[in-house]
């Protein structure tokens, strides 16, 4: 009867000492997994915003506006009866330059405009 005492006692201590093991390991889990939630909150709300920018920008792709735009300045397309002029940049400066008036020209030179 005495060595079913020791056995008892043994069990016991080895049940309460796995307890205790188990209680402390899931408890720093615990604090682990709760600072994951926290990281994880927050990729899902910058997911979130990212979906929101790429959901405005299908709606802006699917406007004609958009689509006619794309099409004249990426694929240089025209509409039936429009011509598509392509315009020097020098051409560009030299006229615009031509439309500056005198007194401006003077004022920038002067004043660094």
């Amino acid at each position: 009867m005495v060595i079913g005492k020791k056995r008892f006692s043994l069990i016991l201590v080895v049940l309460i000492g796995l307890l205790v093991f188990l209680f402390f390991r899931r408890h720093e889990g615990g604090s682990i997994s709760r600072s994951s939630v926290g990281f994880l909150e927050g990729e899902i709300r910058n997911a979130e915003d990212e979906n929101e920018r790429l959901e405005d920008s299908v709606k802006e792709a699917e406007t004609d506006a958009f689509v006619e735009e794309v099409a004249r300045e990426s694929l240089q397309l025209q509409f039936p009866g429009e011509t598509v002029l392509f315009v020097n940049d020098e051409e560009v400066k030299k006229e615009i330059k031509e439309e500056i008036p005198f007194w401006k020209e003077w004022f920038n030179s002067v004043f660094g405009g």
